[in-house]
């Protein structure tokens, strides 16, 4: 029983490893610099009803600012200007926020086929390039998005006075107190996993 125990708690520490090293990237043996390019960044900015008013440059300057914080613990020093001679440099290509409608379907018991809902999406979408000594070793497109949820319409009300067997209608709820940073924190908690990995692959 106590040997069963002390596997259990060997291949639970072997999970949570594995588990720390996809969210969190992989930690180098040594501190590397890397100096990150805005300079020729593209913004490709929708509109929409949540995305109107929001600059790419906005989106940028978050950006930049909480990266280092994040790559920190991987030992990964990340510096700011494209020009800077630096082993590896990461450029920021483009930008792009876009606000969509998209069809959800929506399936409730008392309806007898399933409901079709339209719903606002907002997509968030770095397109980011990594080099080493001026030649590109990987690239990627990262997304990250925001989708409305579908909800009973006027719910409060048929409740009261509608037939609760009956089937309701759908409608869009719209989100609350919406903000790109959070896409943001998720696109760079994405983006480290992969810089570290490949710094790791192609420096040590």
């Amino acid at each position: 029983m106590k040997t069963m125990k002390l596997k259990l708690l060997f291949f639970s520490g072997i999970l949570l490893l594995v588990l720390n090293s996809c969210q969190l990237g992989v930690k180098l043996p040594s501190e590397v610099v890397m100096s990150l390019d805005r300079s020729r960044v593209t913004y490709v900015m929708g509109g929409g009803s949540y995305i109107n008013g929001i600059r790419g440059t906005s989106i940028m300057s978050d950006f930049q600012r909480r990266l280092p914080k994040k790559l920190r613990r991987n030992r990964i020093k990340v510096i700011d200007g494209g020009y800077t001679n630096t082993p590896y440099r990461l450029v920021v290509d483009t930008i792009k926020l876009t606000q969509n409608k998209i069809e959800t379907t929506v399936r409730d018991e008392r309806c007898v086929n399933p409901q079709k809902v339209w719903v606002e999406q907002v997509c968030l979408t770095f397109g980011l390039t990594l080099y080493k000594e001026g030649v590109k070793i990987d690239e990627w497109h990262i997304i990250e998005g925001c989708t409305e949820n579908a909800k009973e319409c006027n719910g409060f009300l048929n409740a009261l006075f509608g037939d609760e067997d009956a089937c309701p209608s759908f409608c869009a709820r719209r989100l609350l107190n919406f903000r790109v940073n959070p896409m943001t924190k998720r696109v760079i908690k994405k983006l480290r996993v992969q810089v570290s990995r490949k710094i790791k692959e192609t420096g040590f």
